[in-house]
Order: structure tokens, then sequence, then C-alpha cells
């Protein structure tokens, strides 16, 4: 492990936390604040160090101060942040800031990162795997929130924003688009409901998500986001809030960006959606899964997505992730009977 010198810059927040990167002051003259969240791939490979996995548990909340302590002391080389992040997601977001200029609205893009919190698209970041999502990098739903605060407390050199607050203190009559999953709202929520009350316009702040967000204290900013819109935008459901947004973006009136608007164009965007064919079939048990499935591997190797497909063609119902653990159950099965029979 490299390690460099370590200098620490206390804030009251976060009695640890220490300096990074420099990327320059925050404009106060932006219309639209667009914070999208982090995602898991990476354009450059992260070293084991810098793996949430790696820290260990949680000893007194002690753990995002060894977190941040473990950023500033490798010794690794920074990427813009723009730069950082890869995947279907990351290549519709990173160009959101430019869609609302035809419509002659500044805009800027930030990234809610799981690894250092509130940053510009130009903020110099060390590759590092950290996520809200599920993984093995993963910091837990219940800490989420305290993680989320810690990282706001961390003085970034030159950075005066490090939350979605203090975006709004800067930026009072503007106005922010958040476009995160359930699993990052979680931690960023009394951040963004802070951020609302210090706007000048609450209806100025609006959050793109899955109608589970919409049963949360943040339901009132929540413009809800669901895969029939795939059909109309294209994509995949994971990049369907990034597509949402820039069409929202694209279409801003001149008053700029509300809750309103934003929810006027996804309900227009709905209504030109096709309609969705009800495909009638019947569920099967799970033994009647395992027997369809041991059937067709016995016949030939087949990828469970593949196999689904097939099961579902003759009339019966499976969920996605209930099949593809009852396929890989039986994979196992057959492994340590082929085993078992070599003995």
């Amino acid at each position: 492990m490299r390690v460099a010198p370590l200098t620490f810059e206390h804030d009251s927040r976060a009695p640890d936390a220490v300096p990074c990167g420099t990327a320059g002051p925050a404009r106060a003259d932006v219309g639209t604040s667009i914070i999208v969240s982090c995602v898991q791939r990476k354009r450059v490979p992260v070293l084991d160090e810098l793996s949430l996995r790696n820290i260990g548990n949680d000893v007194g909340g002690r753990r995002s101060a060894r977190w941040i302590e473990r950023l500033q002391s490798i010794i690794e080389s920074t990427v813009p942040a723009r730069e950082l992040y890869a995947g279907e997601f990351w290549s519709v977001a990173r160009r959101l800031a430019s869609a609302s200029h035809g419509r002659g609205v500044a805009a800027e893009l930030w990234i809610a990162s799981a690894g250092y919190g509130l940053v510009r698209e130009s903020t110099p970041l060390k590759p590092y795997s950290a996520t809200f999502a599920a993984g093995e990098d993963a910091i837990a739903a219940v800490d989420a929130a305290a993680w989320w605060a810690d990282l706001a407390g961390w003085r970034l050199a030159n950075e005066a924003v490090r939350s979605v607050a203090d975006l709004a203190s800067l930026r009072p009559g503007g106005a922010i688009l958040v476009v995160a999953s359930p699993a990052y709202l979680r931690a960023m929520s009394s951040d963004v409901l802070a951020a609302a009350e210090l706007l000048h316009n609450r209806e100025r702040l609006v959050v793109l998500s899955s109608s589970r967000a919409t049963r949360t204290p943040l339901s009132a900013h929540v413009v809800s986001v669901e895969a029939p819109l795939r059909a109309v935008l294209g994509g995949s459901l994971h990049a369907l809030g990034a597509r949402v947004a820039r069409a929202i973006l694209e279409d801003l009136p001149s008053g700029g960006l509300t809750i309103a608007f934003a929810r006027n164009v996804v309900a227009a965007l709905r209504r030109t959606a096709p309609v969705a064919i009800a495909i009638d079939r019947t569920r099967a048990t799970d033994r009647e899964v395992r027997t369809f499935i041991a059937a067709a591997l016995a016949d030939a190797p087949i990828g469970w997505s593949k196999l689904l497909k097939r099961f579902r063609a003759g009339g019966r119902a499976c969920e996605q992730g209930r099949f593809r653990a009852l396929y890989r159950a039986e994979v196992e099965n057959r492994r340590a009977d082929i085993l078992e029979a070599l003995r």
C-alpha cells in the first residue's frame, strides 16, 4: 500500500475530514443544478485499498472517517469525475448540462458520489468503489444518511459546496434537478429536504426516481419514472431516469424548471407510450420451475435468460429473480452430482 502524508482540515461536522483535489469555486449564476447519482462501473481500475469492502465494519461511527482518511492517504492518480464513470446511465447523464442550453438556461452537472459526497463533474477524484445500492462495496441502508452527512462535512479544498443544501444556499433563485435511485435518495433525503427550504421557490426542486420514492418524505418533489417510458425514450431501465431528465431539460420553458412542468412532460411521454398487451401466463411453483430447468440442462447447456424466455413462451410465469436463483441452484446441484459420481 502506497501511503502519502496526511494533511487534515477540520470541520465541526466531521472531526477527521481532510482536504482533497482542487476544482475551483462553484458558480452562482447557474439556472439549473443537475445532480445525478454515481455508478459502480468505472472507466479506470480501482485499487483494492480504495474499495469499501476493505474498510472494516463500523466501530463507534468511525468507518466513514477511516474511508475519508484512506481516500486521502493512498497515492493514486485522479480523474475528473465526468471521466471516471462508465455505462449507459452515465453516457446520458454526463451530457445533461448541455441539454438545456438550447432553451437559454445555464446548467451545471453535479454527482452524488457514495465515496466523495456531492462533487462537480470537474472535481478530480481517485478511482474508488463504494455505493448506496446493493453490492459488496455497499454502505448499509441504516448507515446511509449518516454516511452522506459525514461526506458533506469533509471540506474538499476550494469546494464551498459539499451538500445539496449548500448548493441551494448558493443559488436560492435557481432550480435543482435530482436524478437518483431510491437507495441514493435514502442517504440524501434530509439534505434534499433542507435544500428545498432554502430555495426561493420549493417547486423548483425536482426529483426523478422510481415510484418507490413517492412513499418517502420527498414525495412532494418526486416525479415518478416507470418502465413504460422506455418504449418512448429507448435504452435500458437503468438509464431511464437520465433519459427522462434529458427530455425535460430539452423542453424547458422560459420560467425554468418546476415540479409541475416536469410532471407535465412525463405525463405527455406516457400518453405517447404504446399500450402494454397483457400476457396471460400460469404461475409456476418452484418445483415445476426446477423440473423444467433440469430437463433443459440435461439436453444441452443453456443460459438462464434464454431458458426463461423459453419457459414463458410455454405460457408459464416466473419472476426473473426467482427463475435465476432456481437456475443457479439447479446448476450447483448438477455440479455436486457430477463430483460425487467421480469419487
